[in-house]
């Protein structure tokens, strides 16, 4: 009987899903993260192809083009007369550097090691496992943000609200 290298089986995984490469004019910009483009003319209308894969915020003549899913997709920009001055092939991608991605019983688990592994939030992790760090993500943002924080006043106990009926009656003093 022999045990099989997780880890070999995933590099041998990633190798042969690295078939599908991108064109020469292609551009590539990893999950969760922004690329600066620039462009001749501030555009004045622009479309996003598919806009669960790649989203775009302008700044006069800078673009900024964030991956948001997986995948391919592409960007018009126009000016303000219509006429186009970009076209933009994109391509959305897991970022290898500093992750490691766990197959498990058919389940995926990722984790981002800088320098210690640590779970991080992909697109197709378990259920499980992505709504626990969803949460804890969402907990912290809370505490910091203090929404979710007890304040002192609303942390003191507050004394127990007394029955007149039935506390026992006291003479008055005199």
């Amino acid at each position: 009987m022999f045990k099989i290298n997780t880890f070999f089986i995933t590099t041998l995984s990633a190798i042969a899903l690295t078939t599908c490469v991108a064109q020469a004019d292609d551009i590539v910009v990893e999950l969760d993260k922004t690329k600066l483009l620039t462009v001749s003319t501030a555009p004045a209308t622009v479309v996003v192809g598919n806009p669960s894969i790649a989203d775009v915020t302008v700044n006069g003549t800078q673009v900024f083009l964030q991956g948001i899913g997986y995948g391919n997709t592409n960007i018009i920009m126009l000016d303000a007369s219509g006429s186009q001055i970009a076209y933009l092939d994109v391509i959305v991608k897991q970022s290898t550097k500093q992750t490691a991605v766990i197959f498990s019983n058919g389940k995926k688990h990722t984790l981002s090691c800088t320098p210690n592994c640590e779970n991080t939030l992909s697109i197709g992790d378990d259920q499980n496992i992505f709504g626990k760090v969803a949460g804890d993500v969402q907990g912290k943002r809370g505490l910091a943000s203090g929404v979710g924080v007890q304040t002192s006043v609303n942390a003191q106990q507050q004394p127990a609200p007394v029955d007149a009926a039935a506390a026992p009656a006291t003479a008055p003093a005199q």
